[in-house]
């Protein structure tokens, strides 16, 4: 499988980094929140990944998946930044292994006394939004 993906700009690959650098120790106790919406609950009826699976995919993730970085198009956080990546996995699908390519558009939430990771879309690639 051959995946394209757009070259980020320095300045974006960098906060992409940094951006990482920051949610894996939030990952690493779980404080995620996977928004439920049609083609997210679509992938999670294929594929039956437990929340814990797709954490393990996001703590996975490193610069070079992300392919853009936008503002927050959700006003109670538009000071966020958006990160989307695609990310190449092996899932499981009626017991065989299948390469796959991940949509997953994720920000983090920052709040007063603690921060969460809140992934909008982890679907096949292909169903943007």
């Amino acid at each position: 499988m051959v995946v394209i993906a757009q070259r980020l700009t320095p300045v974006d690959y960098q906060k992409a980094q940094s951006f990482l650098s920051l949610i894996k120790p939030i990952l690493a106790i779980g404080d995620c929140t996977f928004v439920v919406n049609a083609k997210n609950k679509s992938f999670d009826r294929h594929f039956s990944l437990r929340n814990e699976d797709k954490i393990e995919i996001l703590k996975s993730l490193v610069a070079d998946d992300c392919i853009k970085v936008e503002q927050n198009n959700n006003s109670r956080y538009e000071d966020s930044e958006v990160y989307v990546f695609l990310k190449c996995v092996t899932l499981l699908v009626y017991g065989q292994s299948e390469p796959h390519t991940i949509y997953i558009k994720i920000y983090m939430r920052e709040q007063h006394d603690y921060d969460k990771v809140i992934v909008i879309s982890f679907h096949e690639e292909g169903q943007y939004d």
